[in-house]
């Protein structure tokens, strides 16, 4: 039994429903199947072992996953960051992988097939009978950094995430109109177990390929995200009473403050701004800024890097404030 069996179940209960994407335009759930069939097919012709993907996250991700599972192979999602050199490297420890690669990063490697147009070739291929997989065979296979040794291949079975998914997800628990950002890379866990974890669940998942702290926020509210798949290098709750005062201060670290309750009232750059409960607010690295609570309030801030200083103690500027 392979992973295969949570998209099956998925495109059963929810087929048309929005999958993978925008609101409006997105990949449905029996989109994903058929492209997951047709995706196999053409896996199974090429003769291939494996498939790699050397991309930036998206809908591209799950469709490979799932056609690589119904050609009885397993997929290798690699770091996009390396150099042409490190790529080949460990494509060369693959088994006949078939390379699936983003338009940039074609020229570090031999691939077979851009990513761009992986869902349109899927989607008009003669779709096959899925192979029969033991639970026991490899589903995923991650590098992992390499940055202390030679980066070392980690094999994910059908079991370990089929076991995961089964015991920490309810099936068809989220709503018709939930939908989760995502916005780690492919090659990280997090990246596959959202896919997994997601489509049982039955959420619609949409993509912010690359990082950036305004356009997360922007595809936030625009998109009607309700849930948002992320990893922080530092998430801090503060509380703060009415009238509490954070004093003027700057820090290396680009940080999203989100106003669970309350309201507080932001200095940042000569600018006054009132956030309320359910806003957002980013604050570049190294700009001045100071915090009034507006009403007694909670805030739940987002750093990169770590903040150090209050890791160490070392954070009296907002402990003194009044």
């Amino acid at each position: 039994m392979g992973i295969d069996l949570i998209l099956d179940m998925a495109a059963g209960a929810h087929g048309d429903r929005v999958a993978l994407g925008r609101r409006a335009g997105g990949l449905s759930f029996a989109d994903l199947d058929r492209a997951a069939a047709g995706g196999a097919g053409v896996l199974r012709a090429s003769g291939a072992g494996s498939i790699a993907y050397i991309g930036l996250n998206g809908p591209v991700l799950p469709a490979l996953m799932f056609a690589a599972t119904r050609a009885g192979i397993p997929l290798t999602p690699l770091n996009y960051r390396l150099s042409a050199g490190q790529l080949r490297a460990l494509l060369a420890e693959l088994d006949r992988p078939y390379v699936v690669a983003d338009q940039a990063f074609m020229p570090a490697v031999a691939a077979a097939a851009p990513s761009e147009e992986w869902l349109d070739l899927a989607l008009a291929s003669e779709p096959v009978a899925p192979a029969q997989v033991d639970d026991s065979a490899p589903a995923v296979v991650l590098f992992t950094s390499g940055t202390t040794s030679k980066p070392k291949a980690v094999v994910l079975r059908h079991s370990h995430l089929l076991s995961y998914v089964l015991e920490t997800v309810e099936f068809g628990s989220a709503d018709a109109e939930d939908a989760v950002l995502v916005s780690v890379p492919p090659y990280h866990i997090a990246g596959v177990g959202s896919v997994l974890s997601n489509l049982y669940a039955g959420r619609r998942m949409t993509y912010l390929p690359d990082f950036h702290p305004g356009e997360w926020l922007q595809l936030v509210q625009h998109d009607r995200v309700t849930h948002a798949m992320v990893v922080p290098t530092m998430l801090a709750r503060i509380v703060l009473k009415k009238g509490a005062h954070v004093p003027t201060h700057h820090h290396m670290h680009e940080q999203i403050s989100h106003v669970v309750d309350g309201a507080l009232e932001f200095r940042v750059d000569g600018n006054t701004i009132a956030v309320r409960a359910g806003g957002i607010l980013c604050i570049p690295p190294h700009m001045p800024h100071e915090v009034v609570a507006i009403e007694d309030s909670v805030a739940l801030d987002i750093f990169n890097p770590p903040r150090q200083d209050w890791i160490n103690g070392d954070d009296a500027y907002l402990r003194s404030g009044k």
